[in-house]
């Protein structure tokens, strides 16, 4: 199952140095990818254990000659023509489906894009070209991914036309193998693809993957789908073009750069999924129902669905609320590994544990109220039912070792527009645990007070210039359109800013 990534915001005043330069890395240590090697052929690549690069590019194919395996069921083409030293290829476009091979060169010539000098190979729709063939093997029409891959034919031989997958292998069928080259999310779409295949994100191994082009799925938007297992050539869902599997639905994919892209939905940002190897930044994401977290119900007033749940994700300018798969940590209790937005229970988020460790635990939202000395005391655990004492079982705010209150939610937000859940969502804060800096010397000093002892003038330390509402600093009451100081704790929490999707 993937996660949302949790990022932890470092304070102000707080810095990393290093001595030395570091070697910038150009790629994911460890991750795989498709690539062109010599002479065309289709195959793939892995990222050096230093970043530093790719190995070269594997083919898995004989190095000095030989005859090329056949393939290419279906359309009577006999694929591959993958001989690289000299060695004779079969293929060059027999019968009605267009060969997708290398063909016989006169005069001992290369092999590897479709014969050389005459070849009678390259395979057009037709029933082959003479004259050296097409590049890569066979045309528009015969081939696959536009004229068949580099190196003599869909990834290792066959024909679209005839069906073949891979490696001079049998016919893709809904669910089977068969990853062919590349593509690319390119003016808000996937692209790249010849007819009958999609453009579609794939597993590798290890949540590593890239886009590849794949049989197009029958699953239609909201329909009910499912994944091969990871691998280059088995990693991808049964959607239809343009859809994604997230949480078991086929969903839009979408820019994550437009907010406009998916209507009044949201476009929603995944861990390992859609991300730039480089940057490990999302490009693209899938159209999720938005929701309240709170109410655990969209804004048609539906439920997320079966084991589905309602959670809040935190960018750089903006908090969403969106469905996803639900996570099973309840409230107060420490998360294993890494903390991400949908490990808790519908209706709870990651939050630190306490101020001696970057430990995180679950922590459940709550109904909010302005809350200080001599106004709504009642509600300073949160409005019951949705209280953090009656929904989630919390100590009272009075406990002095593991008391919570209901705090704003803008306090987890870091950047100062506001948003749609700034003054509408509140968050079960141990404050009895943390401290907080009093005295701007960047280190925690003094207990951080309850909101039933503060008003809105400015008396508890730090004494600010101008002054400022107590009540506000410490996210008691809701945030102003525009604040001019930063509260003391919020670089403390996770910033959830990815979701799971399987």
């Amino acid at each position: 199952m993937r996660h949302v990534r949790f990022v932890l915001v470092a304070a102000a005043g707080l810095f990393a140095a290093g001595c030395g330069e570091k070697t910038p890395m150009l790629c994911v240590p460890g991750k795989s990818e498709a690539c062109i090697g010599i002479g065309g052929c289709m195959g793939g690549q892995v990222c050096k254990s230093d970043g530093s690069g790719f190995e070269a590019c594997d083919c898995g194919m004989p190095m000095g000659g030989g005859a090329a395996a056949t393939g290419g069921s279906g359309g009577g083409a006999t694929g591959g023509g993958g001989a690289l030293g000299g060695g004779t290829a079969t293929g060059g476009g027999t019968g009605g489906g267009g060969g997708s091979g290398g063909g016989i060169p006169a005069g001992g010539g290369n092999v590897d894009g479709g014969g050389a000098g005459g070849g009678t190979g390259g395979g057009s729709a037709g029933g082959g070209s003479a004259g050296g063939g097409s590049a890569g093997g066979g045309s528009a029409g015969g081939g696959s991914a536009g004229g068949g891959s580099a190196g003599g034919g869909s990834a290792g031989g066959g024909s679209a036309g005839g069906g073949a997958a891979g490696g001079g292998g049998g016919a893709p069928s809904g669910g089977g193998s068969g990853a062919f080259g590349p593509c690319v999310f390119a003016d808000g779409g996937l692209t790249g693809c010849s007819p009958g295949f999609k453009c579609a994100w794939v597993n590798d191994v290890n949540f590593m993957g890239s886009l590849r082009c794949v049989p197009n799925g029958p699953v239609q938007m909201d329909g009910g789908c499912s994944r091969g297992p990871d691998g280059p050539m088995t990693g991808y869902d049964n959607c239809a073009a343009g859809l994604h599997c997230a949480s078991t639905v086929c969903r839009p994919v979408c820019d994550t750069a437009n907010r406009a892209s998916c209507g009044i939905n949201h476009c929603t940002r995944y861990s390992g999924l859609f991300e730039d190897p480089m940057t490990n930044e999302p490009y693209a994401g899938v159209c999720n129902d938005s929701c309240n977290p709170v109410t655990q119900l969209t804004t048609g007033g539906v439920s997320c669905g079966a084991n589905q749940g309602c959670y809040l994700l935190v960018s750089q300018s903006d908090t969403i609320g969106v469905c996803a798969s639900a996570g099973t940590v309840q409230h107060g209790v420490t998360i294993t590994g890494t903390a991400f937005a949908n490990s808790c229970v519908p209706g709870a988020q990651p939050r630190r544990r306490d101020l001696s460790s970057n430990a995180s635990e679950c922590g459940g939202l709550c109904a909010v109220n302005d809350v200080m000395s001599m106004l709504n005391t009642q509600d300073e655990g949160g409005i019951a039912p949705d209280s953090c004492q009656a929904r989630w079982g919390a100590a009272p705010p009075s406990d002095m070792v593991a008391g919570e209150s209901c705090r704003y939610w803008w306090a987890r937000e870091p950047f100062d527009t506001g948003s749609n859940f700034s003054n509408t969502v509140g968050w079960c804060f141990k404050h009895a645990v943390f401290q907080y800096d009093s005295n701007g010397d960047m280190t925690p000093d003094s207990p951080t007070p309850r909101c039933t002892t503060l008003t809105t003038g400015d008396i508890v330390p730090p004494i600010g210039n101008p002054p400022h509402s107590d009540a506000e600093y410490f996210w008691c009451v809701q945030k102003p359109p525009m604040k001019l100081w930063s509260p003391p704790l919020r670089v403390q929490q996770p910033l959830l800013d990815r979701m799971q999707w399987r």
